[in-house]
């Protein structure tokens, strides 16, 4: 009987040669694991320089911007008050007081010392039946104050005259400031010390 012919081997696949992987150096893993202190400290030493230049550089900024903003708000009112007294037939005051925490300035009816400057958002307390029309606080923390050489002056309702005449400055923590000169006819002219504050001719 004729012998069977043997069955074929079943063929072996051939696998590609495994590829090798690059050996990274200690850089290499030192930057995958993140920043070394000593990176790390440079960017903060970075930062702290920059933070250093930019804060007090923004600090002047809001303060100026504050320093025209009160100015601006101390004209409307030295206008107001003129035009008001002579609108109600009634004489009236503008007065600078201080505060527990800072300065307040009144448009007021009554004597000078009848009314009060208050604590911060507080109605300002008036007595003998006197009537803040007007008040506007200047906390400390803001560092804008104002200085005026009269604490109080009256504003004639038929003349709008005023007595006596007025010089306010309002100055921030530097000592610039914008200064506001009412005459004895109650008109008003704003300045600046030597120019010092752009957009106001020299005083």
């Amino acid at each position: 009987m004729a012998a069977m012919p043997a069955a074929p081997a079943t063929p072996r696949l051939a696998h590609p040669p495994a590829a090798r992987r690059p050996v990274r150096g200690a850089g290499a893993a030192r930057r995958a694991a993140g920043l070394s202190l000593a990176e790390l400290c440079m960017v903060l030493a970075v930062l702290a320089a920059v933070l250093a230049v930019a804060v007090p550089g923004l600090e002047g900024l809001i303060e100026r911007r504050r320093l025209h903003g009160g100015a601006a708000l101390l004209a409307a009112d030295l206008h107001w008050v003129r035009s008001e007294a002579r609108a109600r037939g009634e004489a009236l005051r503008f007065s600078v007081l201080a505060g527990p925490d800072g300065q307040c300035t009144l448009v007021h009816t009554g004597t000078r010392e009848a009314c009060r400057c208050p604590e911060a958002g507080r109605l300002p307390g008036c007595d003998g039946g006197a009537v803040a029309l007007v008040a506007r606080h200047w906390p400390a923390r803001d560092r804008i104050r104002v200085e005026a050489n009269v604490g109080s002056m009256l504003y004639d309702p038929v003349q709008g005259t005023t007595s006596p005449a007025g010089r306010l400055q309002v100055l921030d923590s530097r000592g610039q400031g914008i200064t506001h000169v009412v005459n004895l006819s109650g008109r008003l002219r704003s300045c600046s010390p030597q120019a010092a504050v752009p957009g106001y001719r020299s005083c």
